[in-house]
């Protein structure tokens, strides 16, 4: 998707209508490789998940 050149415009929903864009994503996924973390669902403010 990086090389689109839209990567700004993009987002990631889930089921509840939440979203993040890919950019705060990149941020996220950023500042955890930074602390040495694994990238949680917790980090990315996903507060539920349901497995059907």
């Amino acid at each position: 998707m990086k090389g689109l050149g839209l990567r700004h415009r993009w987002r990631i929903y889930d089921d509840a209508g939440n979203s993040i864009s890919l950019q705060d994503f990149d941020a996220k996924l950023a500042e955890a490789k930074a602390l040495k973390e694994p990238l949680t669902l917790k980090r990315l403010g996903i507060q539920t998940v349901s497995i059907d």
